[in-house]
């Protein structure tokens, strides 16, 4: 199918171009109430198309991209060209060339399931196992997928990844009665888990959190003070901070002046006995090792101890800026702290559960959100709360940060499970 649609490219004169072919097979099973509802067996080939047409002498390039299924006849995929070409002159941008390949190359990180739907009925049952008569799961969606992701240009790039995963989406539900609110019965939380092996240790941990949260949630109180309170990040809002952060360093951001900061400035300002950020991008596994333009992946130093070491980016801005490009890596990793997660939760402080999304705005100097669930341990007990948000300075935040020794790793990045800024302002 890919000589097919080099060969129709190269009769239209499309001489510039790259091809993914995406063939992937999920198993999927569906819970309601506990009890398993459906299964589905699916595979999918399908080709992702993108031209490039040189305009102006060379000095804009036009692209197009479309879809095909592997089905498609020979008249059907050169209608779709001859669509591209259309629209290829009218999506512009300054010249840059494709990635060059470096012979072929194929990345394997993958775990097999001998039977798919028996297992995955195992890793239901894990999270069934952990449940009582008034916190359960309403559903569960459980995914095995197997993907082989083939990337080819006109530049020689042939590489392949293998790769499999588990996926699961999941609604924790806890019913019960609250004496100052008899009406209110039940509360439920949405979780989704995402597995690059089959770990169940880890599979059971998730479930038992998932089910404190919703117990948790169920047991809230709205908050009743306001002022200054040390709060504290767990490791996905943590990341979502940090991705937010680096966000200006990227080639984009700095072809289209974005951000005025330079190699070797100072980012982070933090003082004696806090912890000084170290931020890497990095392939998320054996398999991540290229990216949707042919770029070959490796380990670029964003932040180093607070400092800014590297920008980071895709070919095409790395090509407007002469620099070379690290590709686009989504797998972020954190340096962990010098304290335990104790220590940091020895002092009066709110610990985030849930957030309605962390909003981080360098140019303003800001950081906050809007809180769903979290805990607050005043000096002596703790309990759940809700209904109130957060917001401070960034740039006073991250001079007293301090992260944990312990660390969580999932398939999109590595950071300390949990992070502590001081003296935020509780709205």
């Amino acid at each position: 199918m890919i000589k097919r649609i080099e060969k129709i490219l190269k009769s239209k004169g499309v001489d510039k171009y790259k091809i993914r072919e995406i063939n992937e097979e999920k198993y999927e099973a569906y819970y309601s109430l506990q009890k398993l509802e459906a299964t589905r067996n699916t595979e999918s080939l399908t080709y992702e198309v993108t031209i490039y047409l040189p305009l102006g002498e060379n000095q804009m390039l036009g692209s197009a991209s479309f879809n095909l299924p592997y089905t498609m006849t020979v008249n059907q995929i050169a209608k779709k060209v001859d669509e591209a070409i259309s629209s290829a002159q009218i999506a512009v941008s300054p010249y840059y060339e494709l990635v060059e390949g470096v012979g072929r190359k194929t990345f394997k990180d993958s775990f097999v399931l001998e039977k798919p739907l028996e297992e995955i009925d195992k890793v239901a049952n894990i999270f069934f196992k952990e449940t009582s008569e008034n916190k359960k799961f309403n559903s569960l969606e459980v995914f095995y997928k197997q993907a082989t992701i083939r990337l080819v240009n006109s530049k020689g790039v042939d590489y392949k990844k293998i790769s499999s995963v588990i996926e699961i989406e999941a609604i924790p539900s806890y019913d019960g009665v609250k004496k100052e609110d008899p009406s209110n019965q039940k509360v439920e939380l949405y979780k989704y888990y995402k597995y690059p092996t089959l770990d169940k240790e880890k599979m059971q941990k998730d479930a038992k959190e998932a089910l404190s949260d919703v117990e948790k949630r169920f047991n809230a109180k709205k908050i009743d003070f306001k002022g200054k309170k040390n709060v504290i990040l767990r490791d996905s809002d943590l990341n979502e901070l940090v991705g937010n952060l680096i966000s200006l360093y990227s080639y984009q951001a700095v072809f289209s002046k974005a951000t005025d900061k330079k190699i070797g400035d100072v980012i982070q300002d933090a003082k004696r006995g806090y912890d000084k950020l170290t931020v890497t991008l990095m392939p998320g596994s054996k398999a991540d090792r290229f990216d949707g333009d042919g770029v070959l992946l490796e380990k670029t130093v964003v932040l180093d101890k607070g400092v800014l070491a590297s920008y980071f980016g895709n070919n095409q801005y790395a090509q407007y800026l002469g620099l070379k490009p690290t590709g686009n890596m989504r797998f972020r990793k954190l340096e962990k702290g010098k304290k335990s997660s104790a220590e940091l939760k020895r002092e009066p402080h709110i610990e985030i559960i849930s957030l309605s999304g962390i909003q981080v705005d360098p140019y303003a100097d800001y950081i906050g959100g809007e809180v769903r669930l979290a805990n607050y341990f005043d000096g002596e007990k703790s309990y759940p709360i809700f209904g109130f948000s957060f917001s401070g300075s960034l740039t006073e935040s991250l001079k007293e940060i301090s992260l944990s020794k312990e660390t969580k790793k999932t398939t999109s990045y590595e950071m300390p499970s949990y992070a502590l800024l001081k003296d935020l302002n509780i709205l």
